[in-house]
């Protein structure tokens, strides 16, 4: 995609880790984050430049080659707004990676309002590959690229919601993973429950990214060069 190192800002970045990289890798980078602990832990842990806020934070005239918002945009209150400011700070050719459930996945359609990903009140919106490539447009955006693989989501979900279908609370073990949850004997029960699932949920997830089904998506948007944002 890049033959050599440029900008980017990462929106919703967390502690910082994946800036990190793109830093060690010879980038210039910026982060937002709007929770105060996550975007402490990246300024005086990792030393990142990162606002505590969104990306409205992020001075006007700021230019980037690239922006990414990973398991981000499904938490905006204004996605599209969101989008459109991203799409301000990119570069004429720049890239935009937007990273987030696929509502339209086999996962979605098997686990209904049990879906892992569902994640409500968390998760205020949900994407089809349509729906979002509707929404770069309005924004200026050209959708250059869609992925449905994800091995840190797909198996692991497709375990939880099954586990889901049989289990309460919802989403037991994942609250559990985030510390939102104590250790109970509930979250040992859906732990077994979820390693001897692994194996059906990862044959499930190859057979998903096969068919372009899988629980998360991928899009990579261009900016034209010859296209001004307004």
């Amino acid at each position: 995609m890049f033959v050599e190192p440029g900008s980017v800002l990462e929106v919703g970045c967390g502690p910082g880790f994946m800036l990190d990289v793109f830093r060690k890798n010879g980038w210039k980078v910026l982060g937002t984050e709007r929770t105060v602990i996550a975007s402490k832990y990246a300024r005086e842990h990792l030393g990142l430049p990162v606002i505590l806020g969104g990306i409205e934070q992020v001075s006007d005239e700021s230019r980037f080659d690239l922006v990414v918002m990973f398991q981000v945009l499904e938490h905006m209150q204004q996605p599209l707004n969101t989008l459109k400011e991203c799409a301000r700070r990119l570069k004429p050719g720049g890239i935009l990676l937007v990273n987030v459930p696929n509502f339209s996945s086999w996962q979605s359609e098997f686990g209904g309002a049990l879906w892992v990903h569902l994640d409500a009140p968390r998760h205020l919106f949900h994407f089809t590959p349509r729906s979002l490539a509707g929404l770069l447009e309005v924004v200026g955006m050209e959708v250059c690229h869609v992925q449905f693989t994800s091995v840190a989501h797909d198996p692991y979900g497709w375990a939880q919601t099954i586990v889901n279908k049989f289990t309460r609370p919802f989403n037991l073990l994942t609250r559990y993973l985030m510390g939102m949850e104590k250790l109970t004997i509930k979250v040992v029960f859906s732990l077994l429950l979820c390693i001897v699932l692994m194996p059906a949920s990862i044959l499930l997830a190859l057979a998903s990214w096969v068919f372009q089904k899988g629980a998360v998506m991928e899009v990579t948007a261009l900016r034209p060069k010859m296209k001004a944002m307004s």
